[in-house]
């Protein structure tokens, strides 16, 4: 289900600077050792109410509290609290780009609350009805720990912090972080992950689902400027295992692999930047089929159905519902033509003009993809599901808020978030 990323997006979309207002300037400087900004002029705290809606929450108010510069110059936290007229009721806290050693950052995330109204799919194979659902309501408990290791080679070999120059809408050629050459040991930056997760969720009328292990990463981030990347590419394998050693768990493994890749198309009369972006992902469950006995019932090593190793929601297949789609294997494709407008109007609207909004960009976007009962490249392509859409970001106070609306063949989806769905 993962709807916590819903409170992000609510949480940047109605932030201000508590303290002083922000004007828009040219030649800003952000930092970030993976690409999330900070304000490097000095510590900013902010303590916000705000109301907002969403398809899972329905009418909700909420409160944000957040701190850019907390720790270090290039640490971000918040938390989040929200109450909804569905009864959800949600607390949430994240802290990002703490460097706890000179190439070790860590990041973490926690979120305990009760989700008032959520769509269970009993059957979500690649052919399932999509009305085969339940409405239910769920109890949530979810923490993670990101551990990465930057190392020593390309941009990262000398740059352990990055500091990217913003001149208007653009990144100014001489900071960026890679983009410059395919080869990682020249350019871009590459790191070594560590990802202990625990999620429990008692979902009502169905039962608990747990699952507590860890994910074995590598990352390589060749990108020009990671929040809106103009050239470039990133690679990305993980293998993730839960070893069943929880009471209400039970053992799997799963492999995730993914690469995006960045075209330049230049400006225009209308639009200060033009990019295509390309994206694959595919993921194979080599354990779904194998079985064990637990308090003597045999079941499926497979993880638990909110375990996001599925399609549908956020970042892939933005025209279904949350976690539409699992199997075995599955492969989702993506494209995105992703303009900057010459014109900006935020600085020139009351209030909105209160929020530093440098630009905002405009996409049109399209996917192709399904789950498969096996890993195999001819059944993975056969019989494949679609979605399209259009999309609207904006770079607020140092994070890219996004609204996308999608259709497919079930209907239409609005997803807001943060940050690029790749």
């Amino acid at each position: 289900m993962n709807q916590y990323c819903y409170l992000l997006v609510a949480a940047c979309c109605f932030t201000c600077q508590a303290e002083e207002t922000i004007q828009v300037n040219n030649a800003d400087e952000v930092i970030g050792a993976k690409g999330s900004m900070a304000n490097t002029l000095g510590k900013k705290n902010f303590f916000i109410p705000y109301p907002y809606y969403s398809q899972v929450t329905s009418a909700t108010a909420g409160v944000v509290l957040a701190s850019q510069g907390i720790f270090q110059p290039q640490t971000t936290a918040f938390a989040n609290f929200i109450y909804s007229s569905n009864d959800s009721r949600i607390a949430y806290f994240q802290i990002e780009d703490v460097q706890i050693y000179r190439r070790l950052f860590l990041e973490m995330k926690v979120l305990a609350g009760h989700w008032g109204d959520v769509d269970y799919y009993t059957d979500r194979t690649n052919d399932s009805s999509e009305n085969d659902y339940i409405g239910i309501s769920a109890d949530d408990q979810w923490y993670r720990l990101n551990l990465d290791y930057l190392l020593p080679i390309g941009n990262g070999k000398k740059q352990i912090i990055d500091r990217y120059e913003i001149d208007g809408a653009l990144l100014v050629p001489e900071t960026a972080s890679g983009g410059e050459s395919w080869n990682p040991f020249v350019s871009g930056r590459s790191y070594l992950q560590l990802r202990p997760f625990y999620r429990k969720e008692d979902l009502k009328g169905i039962g608990e689902f747990a699952t507590s292990g860890m994910g074995f990463g590598f990352y390589i981030d060749n990108r020009d400027w990671p929040i809106n990347p103009s050239r470039g590419y990133t690679l990305q394998a993980e293998f993730k295992h839960d070893w069943g050693n929880l009471s209400d768990s039970v053992e799997w493994s799963a492999i995730e692999a993914s690469f995006s890749k960045y075209v330049s198309l230049g400006a225009s009369d209308f639009f200060q930047q033009r990019v295509l972006a390309f994206d694959v992902w595919t993921l194979d469950i080599p354990t779904w089929d194998e079985t064990t006995v637990i308090n003597g019932q045999t079941v499926f090593k497979r993880p638990p159905p909110f375990s996001g190793l599925s399609l549908g929601g956020w970042d892939r297949f933005r025209g279904y519902n949350a976690n539409r789609f699992e199997d075995k294997a599955a492969i989702d494709y993506q494209v995105e033509y992703r303009v900057i407008p010459q014109w900006n109007p935020f600085p020139h609207i009351p209030l909105i003009n209160r929020l530093k909004i440098p630009f905002w960009q405009w996409a049109v976007f399209a996917e192709l993809g399904r789950v498969a009962p096996k890993w195999e490249i001819e059944t993975l392509h056969s019989h494949m599901r679609w979605n399209a859409g259009v999309g609207m970001r904006a770079f607020v106070n140092g994070m890219l808020v996004r609204m996308d609306f999608a259709t497919s063949e079930e209907g239409g989806q609005v997803q807001m978030i943060v940050d690029q769905p790749f």
